[in-house]
């Protein structure tokens, strides 16, 4: 197993927080590194998050991961030996660039590692997140008194707990 760990998307809405949270319960089995960009600095409060979790123990790394040096760079700084990479449950690969723009930044990455052989790596593909399913927007408003379907109501959907993703 590897000890050391670099995380990328360390304040993500969803899983970075929770990922990040759940290394650093374990600094016994890992050292976490925290890569910090530029304009998430300038953001305050993700500012605060890094600040947090480097009062965790958490090693702030800065830098950007838009090209292939870069992330040999950090990956070495780090002594991290593989990358594994988290996404919402889609083969990054298949959409085009111009189709969604949020997950441009991640297919960038996985592009990189893809044709970088040298880095070992892993791309976990999630499926829809459960607790979705209890928003207003996209399943559950309780308020309004409103279930929101996409298809039959009968048909079966897979979906998976950000926390259990988090225990990896």
């Amino acid at each position: 197993m590897y000890k050391n760990i670099i995380i990328v998307g360390a304040t993500g809405k969803f899983l970075g927080k929770k990922i990040t949270s759940s290394f650093l319960k374990r600094q016994d089995e890992f050292n976490v590194s925290i890569l910090v960009s530029k304009k998430s600095m300038e953001n305050e409060e993700k500012k605060k998050f890094f600040e947090d979790f480097q009062k965790q123990g958490a090693k702030l790394i800065f830098g950007e991961l838009d090209d292939p040096v870069g992330l040999e760079k950090h990956q070495k700084k780090a002594h991290v030996k593989r990358f594994i990479t988290s996404g919402y449950g889609m083969d990054l690969s298949r959409i085009k660039e111009k189709e969604c723009y949020y997950y441009v930044p991640k297919q960038r990455i996985e592009s990189l590692l893809e044709n970088d052989s040298s880095i070992e790596h892993t791309f976990i593909a999630t499926e829809l997140f459960a607790e979705f399913l209890f928003t207003p927007d996209f399943g559950i408003d309780i308020k309004q008194r409103i279930i929101k379907s996409f298809g039959p109501s009968d048909m079966k959907i897979s979906t998976t707990y950000t926390d259990d993703i988090a225990l990896l």
